[in-house]
């Protein structure tokens, strides 16, 4: 980012053109102010006053004149050309000023820093005009529009080309010199040829100098001047004369590199440019302020850069003039050499509007990096399923492109792709990526069209597909075909032509392409290496999503998308290399060119702008790998839903179909990543503020040091209320402090809990694998708005009658931080304080009783809703990875196993949490009616004891703290 400009004026970078030709530039050849540069998209680039970053114009006086800009207009509405008036403002020959096109109303003093108009630029293009103080007369416009913008990118004047490095001042050149006696002579001397006369100057070959006999510089001395300098004066005035075209070159930046024993201050036509060991006033015999050693003279020239001062440089003759000075007149050595050079661009066809890729506000602009920018590619047909040959068309609306294509996957470039030079055939299914180019214009990104024959993905070989490995590769196994079994069942329960067709178009469809080597490469493919992690092991990709015809997204959404993406493999003990279904996680970041995926992939329900999600593939159930017969596909979502149902933040999914550079690859869980970016999304903030933790001291993002404070709250108990409340952000009496940091969400602890007792979640963080080291969980912290830990259902597979019936007790055995983990946290704090079991019991009470959420009835529809979803591509899912008994029939008896569980689970766990003291003997009321509207003639009853029943009609707890019974409980 670059600092505020100083008062956002500056007559640095200027070179004068004498051409200034642009087809979309009106410009007076009086040389008029003109429009130079703009950015309409500024997320960092430069920000105001305010720390913002308002888009910016910038506006360029390249006249010897000064000119008054006051009464000037800016507009960017070309039917409202006087939209707003400059105040009174000089813009100095030369000098470039900065006017923020914020929308801000600022009013603008001359001592202040910066200009704001009262309009904001669109970044897709827009008119933009500086206008003449008649209100008519347009003195600089783009015109119609400017090209749409990208973030951080410029758009403006500039020369199409790059510079080329030229050496103005040569090492050996040929200089004059004086050594004055006075200062008659005052500033005279630095300023060129036409403002000073040095002929009678004495003329010599640089470097220039003195050395004793046998000195160290001696070597490097061109022209000895002793006689002339030492002893007599320790400062000498020095002529470097160049010559400088301007009407054909431009000087875009420079250095000048001096070669000094031991000071010395530069002048280009009379502008200092740089100084070293010189003294603050300068007079004709000023001394050195220092000394260099003979090997930092020889080894260490002093470099200048000459970037803020290039608009020096003119046309015609120049000069470069260096006092040049010595410790003291009697120094036994002295050395001068110089060097100056600049890399220079043609200027002989002129000005034109184009992009900058980097942003000079307030300075001279670079080159152009691209004249403009080619049209996206059109591809007619759309992406999609067909049923029949077509011919594929793909266009640009720049004319003069050349368009390149791939169907391997890889990426088109300038050079590599299949030239595009008539329609082409589409008769398979078949992945299209293509982009056009022409020169000197940015190509278009490369766009990915995937087109599905049904009639071919079901008939999918086992043999390996073009480019894709015939055998195990570092020991991973590839398998690709369709089991023909299924797909030719008779048994329509099992699959069956139709159906296995109809279950490829049941769930959306995701199409990943990437180059091949991406994936299988033996050395960098990511499939090929699936327990590699990280960055490193992240490859550039492209993801679409797709719905079959007839297909009716439940989320509400229309139609899919395309993204870039980054790429990687995901999970832990499905990365063995003997399972031949991994799964994925999806990264989108800027430099794949969206910074976020902008679509609603959960409905209005859910996040609208994900920084990444997961293709989720069931792992210890997985018929690729384990030819389990438990396979249900919905344990971990069944959790994961039950925590959003109660009310709990929680981690969404939803199934569809995942073809691998057109290659079936089977039913995936799209599943959402409980990390910062899901808690910018939900809970506000930036993404900078969370702490993420995870199993066995694992952070994603952030730090542990909140999670430390709360675990050295747990070491110390939770006896007291005090302590209890403490950790909430309240005081003892439950009443919140906002001083007090709030470490734990207590109500989604709680329910956190009852859904792993509740499931019998044996791998989660009171995994019984693993014990005690903790596994499988997400806790969620913002340091800057402490709502407390939030934790999430995660790879809950080990549930839901897989083997364990109590994980209840015994209790986890965890001590240390890295070990820490809700698990342990509710346990002491149940063990430890009532009214925390208390309020255990009420929520375990509400969700098992009176149509809760773990009421049998009410879980069992849980279960049946996501069946219903996997249930349409069940068949095509079981014909890529199944077999006749691994189907559509094993699948239903493991959904009817997840039902079996849950009924009559209630009494068992109830039977549990009794068992160690967390839940009252006796059981909660209950209602003859479950919420709802009543008619005037029904009455609602509540039935249980043995005891009183309390109740109240206000909302009021009949419960006190301590147990007391509230004023306005009823019996």
């Amino acid at each position: 980012m670059l600092n505020r400009l100083n008062k956002y004026i500056t007559s640095q970078y200027c070179c004068l053109l004498t051409a200034i030709l642009a087809f979309n530039f009106t410009n007076d050849l009086s040389a008029l102010p003109r429009i130079n540069e703009i950015m309409s998209n500024n997320d960092s680039t430069l920000s105001d006053s305010d720390g913002d970053f308002s888009d910016w114009i910038e506006l360029h006086n390249p006249d010897e004149e000064d000119i008054n800009l006051e009464g000037y207009y800016l507009t960017d509405n070309s039917n409202n050309l006087t939209k707003w008036q400059f105040p009174k403002v000089i813009l100095k020959s030369g000098e470039y000023l900065i006017v923020f096109a914020s929308g801000k109303e600022k009013n603008f003093q001359l001592d202040s820093e910066e200009i704001h108009a009262d309009f904001e630029l669109s970044s897709g293009g827009e008119y933009i005009g500086l206008i003449s103080p008649d209100g008519r007369t347009v003195v600089s416009e783009i015109s119609p529009k400017f090209e749409k913008q990208d973030s951080d990118e410029s758009y403006g004047l500039g020369i199409w080309g790059e510079a080329e490095s030229s050496v103005l001042v040569q090492d050996n050149s040929v200089l004059r010199y004086f050594i004055p006696v006075d200062d008659s002579l005052s500033d005279t001397w630095r300023f060129p040829g036409d403002r000073f006369d040095d002929s009678s100057w004495t003329s010599a070959k640089q470097p220039v100098g003195f050395e004793s006999i046998a000195g160290a510089l001696e070597r490097l001395v061109e022209t000895d001047i002793s006689e002339t300098m030492k002893g007599k004066n320790s400062s000498g005035y020095f002529r470097f004369p160049f010559q400088f075209d301007t009407s054909k070159k431009r000087v875009v930046s420079g250095e000048l590199r001096v070669t000094i024993d031991d000071g010395f201050i530069a002048y280009l036509n009379g502008v200092e440019v740089g100084s070293f060991n010189a003294p603050t006033n300068i007079s004709f015999d000023s001394r050195a302020s220092g000394s260099r050693s003979d090997a930092q003279v020889s080894s260490s020239p002093i470099v200048i850069d000459l970037l803020p001062h290039i608009s020096a440089i003119r046309n015609g003759d120049n000069v470069l003039s260096v006092q040049a000075m010595n410790t003291a007149p009697s120094s036994s050595d002295f050395l001068l050499g110089v060097r100056m050079v600049a890399n220079v661009q043609d200027v002989s066809l002129g000005l034109s509007y184009g992009f900058f890729d980097k942003p000079t506000p307030g300075f001279a602009n670079s080159e152009l990096a691209f004249r403009g920018k080619v049209a996206d590619t059109k591809f007619e047909p759309d992406r999609g399923f067909y049923d029949e040959s077509f011919k594929l068309e793909i266009t640009s609306k720049t004319e003069g492109v050349r368009i390149r294509y791939t169907t391997d996957g890889s990426e088109p470039t300038a050079t590599k792709g299949i030239l595009y030079r008539s329609p082409i055939t589409i008769n398979k299914t078949t992945v299209v990526r293509a982009a056009a180019f022409r020169a000197g214009y940015e190509p278009t990104n490369v766009d990915t069209h995937s087109y599905f024959f049904v009639d071919d993905i079901i008939r999918q070989s086992s043999s390996a597909p073009t480019g894709w490995p015939r055998g195990s590769v570092n020991g991973q196994r590839y398998e690709y075909g369709m089991n023909q079994s299924i797909v030719n069942s008779g048994n329509n329960q099992i699959g069956g032509v139709e159906n296995t067709k109809n279950s490829i178009k049941g769930l959306p469809v995701f199409s990943v392409v990437t180059d091949q080597a991406n994936l299988t490469s033996s050395q960098t493919g990511i499939y090929s290496n699936p327990q590699r992690d990280g960055i490193a092991w992240e490859r550039e990709s492209s993801i679409e999503m797709i719905f079959p015809p007839g297909y009716v997204d439940p989320y509400g959404n229309d139609k899919g998308f395309q993204s870039p993406c980054g790429l990687r493999i995901r999970g832990g003990y499905s990365r063995r290399t003997q399972n031949p279904k991994h799964s994925f996680r999806l990264f989108f970041r800027s430099e794949y060119g969206n910074g976020r995926l902008n679509y609603p992939l959960f409905g209005d329900e859910g996040g609208d702008a994900f920084n990444k999600f997961d293709f989720r593939g069931p792992q210890n159930y997985s018929w690729a790998q384990g030819d389990n017969n438990r396979n249900s596909f919905i344990r971990d979502t069944w959790s994961r839903d039950l925590q959003g149902e109660m009310g709990q933040p929680y981690k969404r999914g939803r199934w569809g179909h995942l073809f691998l550079n057109g290659i079936y690859w089977g039913m995936f869980q799209i599943d959402e990543r409980a990390e910062a970016s899901y808690g910018e999304m939900y809970f506000g903030g930036d993404r900078d503020d969370y702490d993420v933790v995870k199993s066995y001291g694992g952070v994603t993002d952030g730090n542990r040091s909140s999670y430390q404070r709360l675990w050295r709250k747990w070491q110390q108990g939770f006896r007291s209320n005090s302590a209890y409340y403490d950790i909430q952000g309240m005081d003892s009496d439950g009443s919140l402090n906002p001083e007090k940091e709030r470490l734990v969400d207590i109500e989604n602890l709680i329910d956190y809990m009852i859904i792993t007792y509740y499931t019998g979640d044996r791998d989660g963080p009171g995994s019984r694998y693993t014990q005690p080291r903790p596994n499988n969980y997400f806790g969620i912290y913002n340091r800057e708005n402490p709502q407390g830990f939030k934790f999430f259902e995660h790879d809950s597979e080990h549930s839901l009658g897989t083997g364990e019936n109590n994980m209840v007790s015994p209790f986890t055995r965890s001590t240390g931080l890295n070990d820490f983990n809700p698990h342990t946290l509710h346990e002491k704090l149940a063990n430890d304080n009532e009214e925390y079991r208390m309020l255990f019991s009420d929520r375990l009470a509400m969700y098992c009783f009176n149509g809760g959420l773990l009421t049998d009835e009410v879980g069992i529809q849980r279960v049946n809703r996501r069946a219903d979803e996997v249930g349409k591509g069940i068949i095509a899912h079981s014909a890529r990875w199944g077999d006749s008994s691994r189907s559509r029939l094993s699948w239903l008896n493991a959904v009817q196993g997840v039902r079996n569980f849950i009924s009559n689970r209630v009494p068992t766990l109830i039977g549990q949490v009794r068992s160690v003291g967390w839940y009252p003997d006796i059981d909660p009321p209950k209602l003859n009616k479950h919420g709802g509207f009543l008619q005037s003639t029904e009455q609602l009853l509540l039935t249980g004891g043995p005891g009183l029943i309390y109740y109240t009609l206000d909302g009021e707890d009949p419960r006190r703290l301590g147990g007391a019974i509230a004023p306005s409980a009823k019996i």
